[in-house]
């Protein structure tokens, strides 16, 4: 029996066990991306973030809709010389509808002979006719010539339509006007919400300039004119200078979500914390474009770091993080460590030990020489963060200060204290009564006499017992008045 009983014991504290490793944290943390704090991938704290090199003139290929593509010969990529044949279209289906344009056009002729010669033999017999019957002639001779213009008219498109034919049967294949690389090749002919796109675009060669994005709540940052300094991402050492010369605020794409360009910094990072990003809340970037002094060099679709150029630029290569994410840990040694919430691989919060390096007083920056990088997602310290608390990107979700530490708002537990015609709180009435306001004491012979042996010493002290049974005294000496209370117990 008692071995029974010790299984069930056993089976029931396993299950307990089970429960609560499967439990979710109690408290959710807001994390941010250190690559976003600092301003990669976005106009940041020092106005760093990232482009890609692209040509400074773009050449877009159009397709005839109505023209079968028969083979292309470029893809995505591929470099061309000017001269080039991109692709040709399918002569087997130009030449059948050459055919029947021409068959059609053949007919309108032989149509618009025939009706101009029956206008001129109506338009013979009318003048032999009697008077009575001209009225007739005119009426028909009026139906031809209407029926002639309409024909006529279409004798014209298809004359123009067997032009458009023969233009592209001498054009089959369509060859590339400028050198360059392949910077797209469309197939359908539309983007996904089905506007025109070109079929193929190339970025002429030999002219280089850097495309960025910019986040619309720091639009307010780049502007045309503004000077920037472009940083190779495999060499810190190689740098080029430029001038942003367009912001384009017609081409805003989706927020919060990164592109190519950007290496993943563009938006926030997929870590895993799952759940989306409502489009009423998120916010759209926008391409800018620089032109550079010299782009020797660089290389199309060549990625690079961009920053403001400035000779007060307080900060180089590296991670400099503002010093209120840091916190600090004494040792019993005395030693000071230095860590910030983090995010582990499961998602869930740590104390993240750092290295610090040199600190920046202006900016109120410090460097981080190790234990960071701008992939992880770091957090605000603040009453909410506790180890083993779990993550997440979105704010919303996120619990609040007052929800952690289990408190409330003082305000909320404040009575309401009516208010007079000023606008002033009236205290209760029993707390006006004067009569009441002042203590009431009760002394004893005794007392009087302890007093008095005090008032010869220079310092005038009065005790007395109040009608509540406390004991309440009072001293005063020089300028010094001080009141102690304290409960007899009776």
């Amino acid at each position: 029996m008692n071995k029974k009983w010790i299984a069930a014991v056993l089976g029931a504290a396993s299950l307990v066990g089970l429960w609560g490793c499967s439990k979710k944290p109690d408290t959710i943390v807001y994390v941010q991306n250190v690559g976003e704090i600092i301003g990669v991938g976005s106009i940041g704290m020092h106005d760093r973030f990232a482009g890609v090199v692209v040509s400074e003139k773009e050449t877009q290929i159009q397709r005839n809709a109505d023209q079968k593509v028969k083979e292309l010969y470029v893809s995505v990529g591929d470099s061309v010389n000017q001269g080039d044949v991109l692709f040709e279209y399918d002569s087997e289906s130009i030449d059948v509808q050459l055919s029947k344009k021409q068959l059609e056009l053949d007919r309108l002729k032989n149509n618009s002979t025939s009706l101009a010669a029956e206008i001129t033999k109506l338009q013979k017999e009318e003048k032999d006719a009697p008077e009575s019957e001209k009225i007739k002639y005119t009426i028909e001779i009026s139906d031809r010539e209407a029926a002639k213009k309409e024909n006529d008219y279409n004798m014209k498109v298809q004359e123009k339509e067997i032009s458009q034919l023969k233009s592209t049967l001498a054009n089959i294949r369509v060859i590339a006007p400028v050198s360059g690389r392949i910077s797209s090749v469309n197939e359908s002919g539309t983007d996904t919400s089905g506007q025109q796109k070109p079929y193929i675009t190339i970025q002429k060669s030999g002219a280089y300039r850097i495309k960025g994005t910019i986040n619309e709540m720091n639009l307010g940052e780049i502007v045309e004119g503004t000077p920037i300094k472009a940083t190779s991402r495999t060499d810190s050492e190689q740098t080029w200078l430029g001038t942003v010369t367009e912001v384009d605020l017609k081409g805003a794409s989706g927020g919060n979500q990164g592109d190519g360009m950007n290496g993943g910094f563009g938006g926030v990072m997929d870590m895993g914390f799952g759940g989306g990003h409502d489009e009423m809340t998120s916010s759209s970037s926008y391409p800018f474009y620089v032109n550079l002094t010299d782009p020797t060099g660089l290389m199309l679709g060549q990625h690079v770091y961009l920053e403001i150029a400035s000779e007060e630029s307080p900060t180089g290569e590296g991670i400099w993080l503002p010093e209120y994410y840091l916190c600090e840990e004494e040792a019993e040694d005395g030693t000071i460590s230095n860590y910030v919430w983090a995010a582990d691989e499961e998602n869930l919060l740590e104390k993240r030990y750092v290295t610090l390096g040199e600190y920046e007083e202006t900016a109120m920056v410090h460097e981080i020489v190790e234990g960071l990088t701008i992939e992880d997602y770091i957090a605000f310290p603040d009453e909410t963060c506790k180890v083993g608390a779990g993550t997440t990107l979105d704010q919303s979700e996120a619990t609040s200060t007052t929800e952690a530490t289990g408190g409330t708002d003082e305000m909320d537990d404040m009575e309401e204290m009516p208010e007079n015609q000023d606008g002033m709180q009236d205290l209760p009435e029993e707390s006006q009564d004067p009569q009441q306001m002042q203590p009431t004491e009760t002394v004893s012979e005794e007392t009087k006499t302890t007093e008095a042996t005090k008032s010869s010493s220079g310092t005038n002290s009065n005790v007395g017992t109040s009608s509540d049974g406390n004991l309440s005294t009072y001293s005063v000496s020089g300028n010094e008045h001080t009141s102690s209370s304290g409960n007899l117990g009776g």
